[in-house]
C-alpha cells in the first residue's frame, strides 16, 4: 500500500470509529452488538478500522483487512451481520425471521453521514460515501417495517 492509501485508511478508520461511537450511543443500534461475543466486544475504533479496511480492499484492491490478521472480510462481515440480526438484546429477538428494521437501516446510513460531517469530510467525499453505501445497504435486507 502506498503512503497515500495508508493515510486514506487511517482517515476512514477515524471516520468510521466516529460512526460506531454514534451507533453504540443509539439505543436502536446498540442492541445489535452482543458484547458477549469477542468480535462484537470491540471499541468503536476497532470496528471503524475493520470497516475502513474492508472498504479499502473493495475500492483499491488492497489487502488491508488481511493485514489485521482477521481472515476474509467477506466471511467476517457476513457472520457479524447474521449475529447482529439474532442478537438477544434486540426487542422481539426470538420472533420471526431475524431482520434489521428499516429504521435501523436508515439510522446506520445516517450515522455514517453525520460522522462524515463531524470529521470534516468534504462535501464531495460525503456524497461519494453516501451514494456508495446507500446503494449497497439493501444487501442486508429484506428489512422489517417495524422497529
Amino acid at each position: 500500500m502506498g503512503a497515500g492509501e495508508g493515510r486514506a485508511a487511517d482517515g476512514l478508520a477515524v471516520l468510521f470509529a466516529t460512526h460506531y461511537a454514534r451507533m453504540f450511543a443509539d439505543p436502536r443500534m446498540a442492541v445489535l452488538f452482543d458484547t458477549r461475543h469477542a468480535d462484537s466486544n470491540a471499541s468503536a475504533l476497532e470496528h471503524g478500522t475493520r470497516l475502513a479496511a474492508t472498504l479499502m480492499d473493495l475500492w483499491y484492491g488492497t489487502r488491508e483487512y488481511a493485514s489485521l490478521g482477521r481472515g476474509s472480510s467477506f466471511r467476517n462481515v457476513g457472520r457479524a451481520h447474521a449475529r447482529a440480526k439474532r442478537c438477544p438484546l434486540r426487542p422481539n429477538s426470538g420472533t420471526g425471521a431475524p431482520r434489521f428494521s428499516e429504521a435501523q437501516r436508515d439510522a446506520w446510513l445516517g450515522h455514517v453521514l453525520i460522522a462524515c460531517e463531524e470529521c470534516g469530510a468534504s462535501a464531495e467525499l460525503q456524497h461519494q460515501i453516501g451514494r456508495f453505501l446507500g446503494s449497497r445497504v439493501n444487501a442486508y435486507g429484506p428489512f422489517r417495517d417495524d422497529d
